[in-house]
């Protein structure tokens, strides 16, 4: 690392402290706002993390980090009617290569109106600058890269709503628009705008179970110039399902259906098939608690010129409580990507095991220490990786 990285990281870490120390100030500041659920609410974290594959690559290229992330928001209620600002940031500088390091933003401003009948308006206009983690698509990653993929997402929704969760009916109606844009690394032919409606209905059985039938059309259309084949495509998905709250201990949801996602060029093979989303949370005893989740959802390639295709997952974790300050944490994810658009008919699996502990130094203030392995395993050898992170955090919890 020559001087001048050198003093780049050091003004870094510098600047991510003022903000640390910014965001402290103002927690104090509003601890009573917070607990009323209206005013100024604020948290942040600090962290240190290393991983010791940074692009999901071989050969493998390692990094210490230090990373803040402030959580600001604003509520005000205006009788029946609600309107709340948030900010999460995340700050991070790598000490060993200050090329990765960067900066995440996220906006939203959201707006509910009241109307008679149990009926109301909800309103979301939102703004993102994020990064794309290594490993997380169908993509490989070069060894050569000097920055991680980033976009920002910009958009608006819009959600009608008739009847509450206690009524024996429910009808939700959303729609909008958000367009994705690329900003380096050559990623611009991913760019998109995404359109969508939704009409949702539950019917109530019982005091703690509901059915509900989903209906979702979204239009994704390809907007760069920078591609050959034309990736636009409509999807049709239908669920049905149902909701369940048993007891306290209990609660789940779930859904399953059929989607097809139709392409505008005849090049691009059409996929359709079994979807479905899985939420469970239960608590055995009063200082266990294990969550399982699970989805199979259409995703877009990462690819240029690749139709996209179906991700399976599934998410389990436990957690117990060792004392009233102290829990440790236990978790697996488990994905498969079915690419069979690629003429390899390439297959991959991803494993991500995590082990982890908190401790509550007060009711505001605990510490974190994770443990993750993360492996990809799939059937053309250049997607393969396997990643190692260490990560310890300090974070406000004020609520």
């Amino acid at each position: 690392m020559d001087d001048f990285q050198k003093k780049n990281v050091v003004y870094r870490f510098f600047s991510y402290v003022v903000i640390l120390v910014f965001s402290l100030l103002i927690f104090e500041s509003s601890k009573v706002n917070a607990q009323s659920r209206e005013g100024l609410l604020s948290n942040a974290s600090i962290g240190f993390a290393y991983e010791d594959n940074l692009l999901k690559t071989k050969p493998k290229q390692s990094g210490r980090s230090i990373n803040i992330a402030p959580n600001l928001g604003y509520l005000k209620s205006i009788g029946k009617h609600n309107v709340f600002f948030s900010y999460d940031g995340n700050y991070a500088s790598y000490f060993d290569n200050s090329d990765f390091s960067y900066s995440e933003h996220n906006f939203n401003v959201n707006g509910f109106i009241s109307l008679p009948n149990s009926t109301g308006v909800n309103l979301s206009l939102f703004y993102r600058n994020e990064i794309e983690e290594p490993g997380s698509n169908d993509s490989s990653t070069s060894s050569d890269l000097v920055e991680f993929n980033k976009f920002n997402v910009i958009g608006f929704q819009t959600d009608l709503i008739f009847g509450t969760k206690r009524s024996t009916g429910q009808f939700l109606f959303s729609g909008g628009v958000n367009k994705r844009d690329y900003t380096n690394n050559l990623q611009s032919f991913r760019d998109i705008e995404s359109k969508f409606l939704t009409g949702l209905f539950y019917y109530r059985f019982t005091s703690r179970f509901r059915g509900l039938v989903e209906l979702t059309a979204r239009d994704i259309t390809y907007v760069s110039d920078n591609i050959i084949i034309d990736s636009t495509n409509f999807v049709t998905e239908v669920l049905t399902g149902f909701e369940w709250n048993p007891s306290l201990k209990t609660s789940g949801s779930f859904k399953v259906g059929y989607l097809e996602r139709d392409y505008d060029s005849v090049e691009l093979n059409d996929i359709s098939g079994l979807s479905y989303l899985i939420d469970f949370n239960w608590r055995p005893s009063s200082y266990t608690y294990f969550k399982l989740s699970g989805s199979k959802r259409p995703i877009e390639s990462a690819q240029i010129d690749v139709a996209g295709y179906f991700r399976n997952s599934f998410d389990i974790d436990i957690r117990h409580d060792l004392t009233d300050q102290m829990n440790i944490m236990i978790g697996s994810s488990y994905s498969d990507y079915d690419i069979s658009s690629e003429l390899s008919g390439r297959e991959d699996k991803k494993y991500t095991y995590r082990l982890g502990a908190t401790y509550a130094f007060s009711r505001n203030f605990s510490s974190s220490l994770e443990l993750r392995h993360v492996l990809r395993d799939s059937t053309v050898s250049i997607f393969n990786f396997n990643s190692n992170v260490i990560e310890m955090s300090i974070f406000s919890t004020f609520e």
